[in-house]
């Protein structure tokens, strides 16, 4: 009995959430360690922020206002 119900399982169970092989032996490879993102390294890189502000001028209906953002650069320490 145990059988049949693992060979109805395995025959009809939903491919939407199936996975290929390669996802399944993925975190075996290279001793479990498998990146998902691309991180750059900066060696001696330092960060600075730039606070910025531009007057937008208003019109007859409109104030003018200001718009305020920062910036972050890179750049070698």
């Amino acid at each position: 009995m145990k059988i049949i119900v693992l060979l109805f399982l395995i025959l009809f169970s939903s491919p939407s959430k199936a996975i290929t092989w390669n996802q399944f032996w993925r975190p075996f490879k290279n001793n479990g360690y498998y990146p998902t993102y691309y991180v750059p390294r900066y060696y001696n890189v330092c960060r600075r922020e730039i606070y910025r502000e531009e007057y937008v001028s208003g019109d007859g209906i409109n104030e003018g206002y200001i718009k305020r953002w920062t910036e972050v650069q890179r750049y070698s320490c």
